[in-house]
């Protein structure tokens, strides 16, 4: 009798875990963001005759996004994985150590992380001059038209933190950005700026990147910019930079923002300026062609500069086209060090 019970109470939680996520799945909103790829689910498809070739497909990739409790069930693998296994459910992320993740941005087609700090990708002789004559065209550019032209190069979480990689990753004798950095000594007129210096230096009082992302966080972001206008105030010596103690930090110490996985295990710090605080904002125009970096930090520009337009970094054909009609003061071109292999493509 006992066995019979069992054997009743087994197919009823078998059926109900069968069942569950299905009802979940028709019943409920559903998760409008998928937190490991970081995209909106896939809106179920129409089932109308022009489409019934592509209908299958398209049905079986909303319903791989819509399953019911799909975030928990990743979340929760996410977290045994890495927690008590010390590996990653994706190969775009790396464990590294104290619970660091690290971007391999090969696997993303999203430049080069990894292999690049293991100096497995250099630039050849014939880039880095192809890379120098890139530069200088397009300085020439901007400078026929009066514009102050900045090269930006953020460098990867990897090389500021690389401490916390596993291992078995070795750090390489020479990186893409270390040869830029030679490059640029060889050549000082080039204008280009590494904020490696300066990042390294600040990481020593205060965690600059994020532990759990890839991005540097408000505090990287402070003294980036910083760095940027203090190199500005070389052609605009009225430009007077704003000290961090101008600006007020509203912490959550357990945040997802910027976490690979979404854990709630950052701590974000928002700096806004210090109300009553009274910055003397200059009457120069600032262009910003930029990637993600940037893009989570404008307001430090906006503190300093009246006008300030940012624009993507990759979109360079259309962002020449704006300065040609609106004719800036200053253009910074800011790129992560993982893609600096876009100066082999200026045109």
């Amino acid at each position: 009798m006992q066995d019979k019970v069992m054997k009743v109470i087994f197919v009823v939680v078998f059926f109900a875990a069968m069942i569950t996520p299905l009802v979940n799945m028709l019943f409920s909103d559903g998760d409008k963001v998928l937190n490991l790829e970081k995209r909106t689910v896939v809106k179920p498809p129409k089932l109308e005759i022009q489409n019934l070739e592509k209908f299958p497909r398209q049905f079986e990739k909303y319903f791989s996004d819509s399953f019911g409790f799909r975030n928990f069930l990743i979340d929760l693998n996410n977290r045994v994985s890495i927690k008590w296994f010390k590996t990653s459910t994706t190969p775009k992320v790396i464990v590294g150590k104290q619970g660091w993740l690290f971007y391999r941005s090969e696997r993303s087609s999203d430049g080069n992380t990894i292999a690049d700090y293991q100096g497995l990708a250099p630039f050849s002789a014939r880039q880095l001059h192809r890379i120098k004559l890139n530069i200088e065209e397009k300085a020439a550019w901007f400078s026929k038209r009066k514009i102050h032209f900045l090269i930006v190069l953020i460098p990867n979480k990897e090389t500021v933190y690389s401490e916390y990689l596993p291992d078995y990753i070795k750090r390489g004798k020479t990186t893409r950005l270390d040869q830029i950095e030679a490059l640029v000594r060889r050549h000082p007129h080039l204008p280009v700026i590494n904020l490696k210096s300066v990042l390294m230096k600040r990481k020593k009082t205060t965690r600059i990147y994020y532990k759990g992302g890839t991005h540097w966080n408000q505090y990287g972001a402070y003294w980036g910019c910083m760095e940027i206008i203090r190199r500005l105030s070389h052609w605009y010596p009225d430009i007077r930079i704003i000290p961090l103690q101008a600006y007020r930090p509203a912490i959550n110490p357990r945040s997802s923002k910027d976490h690979w996985f979404g854990f709630k295990e950052n701590r974000f710090v928002q700096l806004t300026l210090k109300p009553g605080y009274k910055s003397k904002i200059n009457d120069y125009t600032l262009f910003a062609f930029r990637d993600s970096f940037l893009r989570t930090s404008p307001h430090f520009f906006k503190d300093h500069f009246r006008t300030y337009k940012e624009f993507s970094t990759r979109a360079i054909e259309q962002n020449l086209k704006v300065v040609e009609i609106e004719k800036p003061d200053i253009v910074i071109w800011e790129m992560v060090e993982r893609c600096s292999d876009i100066l082999l493509y200026l045109k």
